[in-house]
């Protein structure tokens, strides 16, 4: 069985022998391989353009607020938090604010707001989650 990243060696003689190719050419053989290798990459790039769209949509529909709660769980799926609930990376407030989408100064507001609502716990440019079913609400992300 094949595993990820690992290249398959095959010669066209064992491919002819194969029941799927019996009978064709290495011409024939050639052409079916392009043709699944062009379905693999049209699978692939349909993904990225339906995940794009949700994203593009996203930006679109949702508030600031619900944009901000969704970065902070993608965050914590991405870096994880350690023991005590705090996101493993440190981001400026401009940083934020630029994979949110906005202004700083929204951003700043909207961390006070949701430390005043007791969902995060700010610690310098270290974020501590509190209450991450709240954060799902609020970034109406579903899980």
């Amino acid at each position: 069985m094949k595993k990820e990243g690992q290249e398959i060696e095959i010669s066209l003689h064992e491919l002819q022998q194969h029941e799927i190719f019996r009978g064709l050419t290495g011409e024939q053989i050639a052409r079916v391989s392009q043709t699944m290798v062009c379905n693999l990459f049209k699978k692939g790039t349909c993904r990225e353009l339906g995940e794009s769209n949700k994203f593009l949509t996203d930006i679109a529909q949702k508030t600031v607020r619900e944009r901000l709660a969704e970065v902070l769980l993608l965050l914590m799926d991405t870096f994880e938090l350690d023991e005590e609930g705090t996101i493993q990376i440190s981001l400026t407030r401009e940083e934020l604010a630029n994979m949110v989408g906005t202004a700083t100064e929204s951003v700043i507001r909207l961390l006070s707001e949701f430390k005043a609502d007791k969902m995060i716990e700010l610690q310098g440019r270290k974020i501590k989650l509190l209450n991450i079913p709240k954060l799902i609400k609020v970034g109406n992300v579903y899980v």
